[in-house]
């Protein structure tokens, strides 16, 4: 059924590491509730548009994650042959995972990702001198799980952010129609990079799709760290590209999902009168990147909620201070996420059972 009546349906997940895991069952709960309605198909395909920053943008790969091998998605194929991609039939190729399966990620995976040092203070002097955790059970994971297709294979319209600090600007890696291609397993891995928790990655730029390979010589090598940098809350980097897709379009519906967050109760006396290293010290949680990430968000939930035309939807749990660490996989803190997002689901049953009803 065409789309081109209904409005732009956008999904967008932020940034926030192991709390990736709340977003994640947040979508399950959705899904299920397709489900219980009859409807076919996986929740991503009912989307016109999946955005993801840092731990979101795992889940929004893997959620566009094709089953099976495959050249360029068929579906993007035809729509970049319309001249048009957003606004066209629903996206149903098969996907590699179900909501549920990359909420399990988070429960069975994460520890590997987050290993916990025996003693803490060693993985804080450790991340004071350089990153506190070695990237490879990351890239081996995402491996793993994305294997080795590009961004062109993906199921549907995907858009993930980085940073480049080489030459101080944003990037936006996607496949819309424009600009290059990456590997899947390398624009998370890009992605995710948060600044002092992982090295950043150095990822290979590939040739658009129906351009000819490059030879050794020519292969653009990137640096890159996390996209939270710049846009831990990507809802407005996916409308604006939605925008640019379809600028006919008159209504849109953006999903945002949040990791969550708590009121820190910092001690304003001592923080009027914090240096550098309080400010990045990861004992106290890394207050300048929580505070950066955190505000990011917030500008970008006002600026979509005063936008005419678009039905902006905005679901982030409230988190208990000891439940905010961007790297905490231990099952007591799985558990409190747990428990946020069902506190969230709970919280919103209305709303969602609307949202299933009009995906």
């Amino acid at each position: 059924m065409s789309r081109l009546r209904g409005p732009i349906r956008v999904l967008s997940i932020d940034g926030g590491g192991i709390r990736g895991y709340a977003p994640a069952l947040v979508l399950a709960d959705l899904e299920r509730r397709r489900q219980k309605l009859g409807k076919p198909g996986s929740l991503a395909s009912r989307f016109d548009l999946v955005a993801g920053t840092s731990t979101g943008a795992l889940i929004a790969l893997a959620l566009q994650a094709q089953d099976g091998e495959g050249g360029p998605g068929r579906a993007i194929k035809e729509m970049r042959g319309s001249g048009s991609i957003l606004g066209r039939p629903a996206f149903d190729a098969p996907r590699r995972f179900t909501c549920a399966q990359v909420a399990e990620l988070y429960e069975r995976r994460g520890g590997e990702l987050f290993p916990r040092h025996r003693h803490e203070s060693i993985g804080l002097v450790r991340q004071a001198l350089s990153s506190k955790y070695d990237a490879e059970p990351l890239e081996r994971f995402l491996r793993e799980a994305l294997g080795e297709t590009r961004l062109s294979q993906a199921a549907g319209p995907v858009l993930v952010t980085s940073y480049d600090p080489e030459h101080d600007e944003s990037l936006v890696m996607k496949n819309l129609g424009d600009g290059p291609d990456f590997l899947a397993r390398d624009a998370a891995r890009a992605s995710s990079a948060a600044p002092t928790y992982f090295p950043a990655a150095r990822i290979r730029e590939l040739p658009p799709p129906g351009a000819p390979e490059l030879a050794a010589g020519q292969i653009r090598m990137r640096t890159l760290v996390d996209g939270g940098l710049f846009a831990n809350n990507p809802a407005m980097c996916a409308w604006v590209e939605a925008r640019k897709l379809r600028p006919d379009a008159r209504r849109f519906l953006v999903v945002s999902l949040g990791t969550g967050g708590a009121v820190r109760a910092w001690n304003i006396g001592r923080l009027a009168r914090w240096g550098y290293l309080d400010w990045i010290d990861p004992g106290k949680g890394s207050p300048l990147l929580a505070m950066m990430g955190r505000a990011q968000s917030e500008s970008v939930d006002w600026m979509l909620s005063h936008l005419p035309g678009i039905d902006y939807v905005r679901l982030d749990p409230d988190l208990s201070a000891d439940a905010c660490a961007i790297d905490d996989a231990s099952p007591a803190n799985l558990a409190r996420l747990r428990a946020a997002a069902l506190d969230l689901i709970a919280d919103n049953e209305a709303l969602l059972e609307d949202l299933a009803a009009r995906l």
